[in-house]
């Protein structure tokens, strides 16, 4: 139980402050672990010494809030009122039910946005691979992104600090078992402020004497606002963490058709940009699109990332129905022309 000072203005009926009020009010529910958060006021009746209403009166209190969870707290008010002389004339007392709940920091919350679904290396070779993390909490902090092998023993990390609503890319090195074959390996977002892994993903990672290209998108936008009918470009870059190899860069739309494409060989280790052009569609709205790479050495689609097109404004005319449209206003501005002259002349 604790109990704090009160102060606040008394005020007559028709709103005139007439006098004063102090005085203590009781928190039943306060306790040690609490922090001060704000600053609120109570709206309370003033009586006099015989219990006649007089006026109102508004303490003025900091709130407090409890880090231990939520509950209700009673908070009883107590106080003499007293004139602009100082002349007591009467008391002002009550109580309240306070619904709190837990104050919760903001944090930072890690979540791997891009990562490959598939490595291919030769036996006891070193390879690389990259990782993209977003932090989607309230707070900048940092990550330990960890590369873990098929036996769950970290083999490479690195610490990045990351500030709310950003991403951050993170380059990692394995060494492959010295056995060819498929293996399971992870990557993981360890919170260092929570103490807590995030987000955790698996890939496969094929140890083969033969090793083929393995590619993986690691930079596309993830929103393209555009009108109706018009071209737009879509940025895509293609890491290999294979050996050397082809890859056809796609461009599917919302009905999973290929509206543009491009071939571009990338060594291995490396990464290679690429720009293609697109239409929107003619029609407002927001459409899901996809940009996905296609290896072209193993004949299958290494990875695919979403993205959004927003179609926003009227549709635009194209040149051709333009001149269409003002020979129109012409014909019909001379045959006008043609009637009024007509008609004056009659």
């Amino acid at each position: 139980m604790v109990e704090k000072n009160v102060s606040g203005a008394v005020k007559d009926e028709t709103g005139n402050v007439v006098g004063s009020i102090s005085g203590i009010y009781v928190d039943d529910y306060q306790d040690s672990s609490s922090q001060q958060i704000d600053h609120r006021s109570i709206s309370i009746t003033v009586v006099d010494e015989e219990g006649d209403e007089i006026g109102s009166g508004v303490l003025e209190y900091d709130d407090y809030i409890s880090y231990n969870g939520g509950g209700t707290r009673t908070i009883n008010i107590a106080g003499s009122v007293r004139d602009d002389e100082g002349n007591e004339i009467g008391s002002a007392s009550g109580s309240l039910e306070d619904q709190y709940g837990s104050a919760q920091a903001a944090a930072p919350s890690f979540a791997i946005t891009s990562y490959p679904s598939g490595v291919q290396a030769q036996p006891g070779a070193s390879f690389t691979i990259n990782v993209v993390v977003a932090n989607n909490g309230g707070a900048e902090g940092t990550v330990e992104v960890r590369l873990k092998d098929h036996n769950g023993s970290v083999v490479d990390s690195k610490e990045v600090s990351i500030a709310p609503g950003s991403s951050e890319q993170v380059q990692l090195t394995g060494t492959a078992p010295s056995t060819e074959g498929s293996y399971t390996w992870s990557v993981e977002a360890y919170n260092v402020s929570t103490g807590q892994v995030d987000d955790a993903k698996t890939f496969t990672l094929t140890v083969t004497t033969t090793p083929q290209p393995s590619f993986q998108i690691t930079s596309w936008p993830s929103k393209i606002t555009t009108s109706p009918g018009a071209g737009f470009t879509v940025s895509v870059t293609v890491a290999n963490n294979g050996s050397d190899g082809d890859a056809e860069i796609r461009v599917k739309d919302h009905n999973g058709s290929i509206v543009a494409r491009a071939t571009v060989t990338i060594a291995g280790g490396s990464s290679q940009s690429v720009s293609l052009a697109a239409t929107a569609p003619s029609t407002s709205g927001t459409y899901t699109w996809r940009v996905e790479v296609y290896n072209v050495d193993a004949g299958r689609v290494d990875d695919s990332k979403d993205f959004t097109v927003e179609v926003v404004g009227a549709v635009p005319i194209p040149m051709d129905t333009f001149w269409y449209l003002l020979i129109a206003v012409v014909l019909i501005a001379m045959l006008l022309l043609l009637i009024a002259l007509a008609l004056r002349r009659s």
